[in-house]
């Protein structure tokens, strides 16, 4: 069974009819309260109030988690007929579609495990005194501690709002573990390093720019292609091109390539027209005239593409 599905088996024994948790029911519904009762209790409301919180549980998704009398073809029935004025009717397929949706997620972060010959889900663990109660038994140790990851991270991925997002920041932040304690004088340094590239300092350079109208004309003019510069605007093109990661050598070769091919291009039309005025007009044009190219610098059809 997945834990999707525990989760719907299981809601009537943990809830009231208002939809509370209430820890006398769910008291008998897990086996030898007395090993770490509370413990249990207190994990099986989290994944509870956890799963049933998150945003991307659609209306057909919770109405299957909150009865757990009801199939999923229910599901799609009891709503037809729930309708509020201008709601449309459901098919069974698009109400089992959403559900599934939901499904996937949930069971993506809170997987199956085994325990020997059995396999549990987080819910089924913690009914089962018998896996939850450690015995020194190093499998179950990892059971215990790799279900607790399964809600860490289910918390973390889908009810934490962190105070620094990705929508902070024009960077992104590698991926890593949370750290209590930092050496103070690198944590200062690391963050002279970032605070130029928050949304924060990007939006106050922006209100600015309006101020340097002249200077971002001139930018445009020496970043333009196919202009001779010399001397300061040489000089600052390069410092652009600098700190954009690009090469002014690269650029100014791919020019100087384009010149030699526009010369030759020229030089090969000149060449033909030449050719042509040289040639009688009484010789029979049935025979074909042939320009002799050996000496030109003309290069393959290769290069020009």
């Amino acid at each position: 069974m997945s834990a999707f599905k525990s989760i719907h088996k299981y809601y009537s024994n943990c809830h009231d009819d208002n939809g509370n948790f209430n820890k006398e029911k769910a008291s008998e519904l897990i086996k030898s309260y007395v090993y770490y009762g509370n413990e249990r209790l207190e994990l099986l409301k989290n994944v509870y109030d956890s799963v049933l919180c998150v945003k991307f549980l659609n209306k057909f998704s919770r109405l299957y988690l909150t009865n757990s009398n009801m199939t999923v073809r229910d599901i799609g029935k009891y709503y037809n007929e729930n309708l509020s004025i201008g709601e449309e009717l459901v098919k069974e397929g698009t109400c089992r579609s959403q559900i599934s949706y939901c499904s996937t997620k949930v069971n993506d972060v809170f997987k199956d495990l085994k325990y020997g010959k059995e396999t549990f889900d987080i819910i089924t663990w913690l009914i089962d005194a018998n896996t939850f109660r450690l015995d020194n038994d190093s499998d179950k140790q990892r059971l215990h501690d790799d279900f607790l990851e399964q809600l860490g991270c289910f918390v973390e991925l889908y009810i934490d709002r962190p105070a620094l997002s990705k929508k902070d920041l024009v960077i992104q932040l590698p991926r890593c573990e949370k750290f209590k304690e930092v050496d103070q004088k690198e944590f200062k340094e690391f963050m002279e390093i970032i605070k130029p590239y928050s949304w924060s300092e990007v939006r106050k350079v922006q209100l600015r720019l309006n101020d340097y109208i002249d200077c971002i004309g001139y930018l445009k003019y020496i970043m333009t292609t196919g202009i001779e510069l010399s001397g300061n605007d040489r000089d600052n093109k390069s410092h652009v091109l600098s700190w954009l990661g690009k090469e002014s050598d690269t650029i100014d070769n791919i020019k100087n390539i384009n010149d030699k091919i526009d010369k030759d291009i020229k030089n090969r039309l000149e060449d033909e027209e030449r050719g042509n005025n040289n040639v009688d007009n009484s010789i029979d044009t049935s025979n074909e005239i042939e320009i002799d190219n050996s000496n030109s610098d003309y290069e393959s059809d290769d290069v020009i593409l």
